[in-house]
């Protein structure tokens, strides 16, 4: 093998300071809010907002806090990205006034494409209405639940597309891909499953000596990439098929009675098969159709999802214990630390060495 190739290799798994300071280059540093005085009231007030924002990031150990600008209306917002032009990303609420938020958006991207513009849902909409606001230049809709980790999400999913090209490729980071086309859904799925993300990569890296590392190694964990739409998720899994920590998709997409969810699992599993797949739906005959796929199902009406997908990515995605397994998943052993896997790996039969190894366990699970 070539020196170069050699050194490229060496640069992209060494455990280095200088390779995570590579690795989220590019961030949501300056949040422009387009919200009337009634909806921020409803929002629990702008300042409140800033404070579930900044909150969110402590929580997490993340450093890098937006600065949130208010407009109250869409001229005020047009009077302000005049004055200065370094905005990178717009949360707007429906009731803005005039130009409405489908026309903002095609007046911002005409100067700037860049400009990502995210809509936030406050009350009900016709379906309709979702279905023209999708068509449109805005990137992305969200429904206030209530759970201001919904915020954070909605700025890590934009910063999450922007690094997951770079990040993949340069340092040791994988990609979860999220299929989901109900609004409403991924209002509430995407945070729950960014904090679980967050929460399980603090705990790996709880005994690091150094908190600077901590922040810096915090950048490696996996990016969660969102598809609302059949093509989006084509788009990310050729993108990154080669990355793929897991796929959580939704059986039904784009239209009720369309099974598009198991057609890509199927897809995954025939190219892939060792990558983990999550297949969830609020039909109970539509789940007992993806038992045959061997995956893993979850009812989405559960009280119990949040579990369900907590038990998925420690079990399945190498978050919790390395389990040593016998040729039919029987438990063996299993490993907390890699002191521990170190150590049990010289006293486990050959047979199920070998069944971790075509699977790929050992790879996940260190990485």
């Amino acid at each position: 093998m070539e020196i170069e190739k050699l050194i490229k290799i060496y640069e992209k798994f060494k455990y280095s300071e200088n390779l995570y300071h590579r690795l989220m280059q590019r961030r949501v540093r300056n949040i422009l809010l387009i919200s009337t005085f009634y909806t921020s009231y409803a929002l629990e007030e702008n300042i409140k907002f800033s404070e579930h924002i900044i909150g969110s990031y402590h929580q997490f150990n993340l450093t890098t806090i937006p600065k949130i600008t208010v407009a109250i209306n869409s001229s005020h917002a047009l009077e302000l990205i005049k004055e200065r032009e370094d905005f990178d990303l717009i949360i707007s609420t429906l009731q803005i006034g005039e130009p409405a938020p489908v026309k903002l958006a095609e007046i911002l991207k005409e100067k700037n494409e860049e400009l990502k513009y995210l809509l936030l849902l406050t009350e009900r909409c016709s379906p309709d209405l979702i279905d023209s606001i999708k068509k449109s230049k805005i990137d992305n809709l969200f429904f206030w639940t209530g759970d201001s980790t919904l915020f954070l999400a909605m700025i890590k999913s934009i910063e999450d597309e922007w690094n997951a090209f770079f990040d993949t490729r340069v340092g040791p980071t994988a990609v979860i891909l999220l299929l989901e086309d109900s609004v409403n859904y991924y209002s509430i799925y995407l945070p729950a499953l960014l904090k679980e993300v967050m929460t399980q990569t603090q705990r790996l890296i709880k005994e690091e000596a150094d908190n600077e590392l901590k922040y810096l190694r915090m950048r490696t964990r996996p990016k969660v990439l969102l598809a609302t739409n059949k093509d989006k998720a084509l788009f990310f899994y050729e993108k990154y098929k080669d990355y793929l920590l897991c796929v959580i998709t939704d059986i039904e997409v784009e239209k009720e009675g369309d099974t598009f969810g198991i057609e890509f699992a199927k897809k995954v599993k025939e190219e892939i098969p060792d990558v983990p797949i999550l297949i969830q739906s609020g039909n109970p005959d539509l789940l007992k159709k993806a038992k045959d796929l061997e995956v893993e199902i979850s009812y989405k009406n559960s009280p119990f999802i949040s579990n369900d997908l907590k038990q998925f990515l420690l079990n399945k995605c190498g978050f919790g214990d390395f389990v040593f397994r016998d040729r039919n998943g029987k438990e063996i052993d299993r490993a907390k630390t890699l002191l521990e896997f170190e150590r049990k790996l010289r006293n486990i039969p050959i047979e199920s060495f070998e069944y971790h190894a075509k699977k790929k366990h050992y790879c996940m699970w260190i990485l």
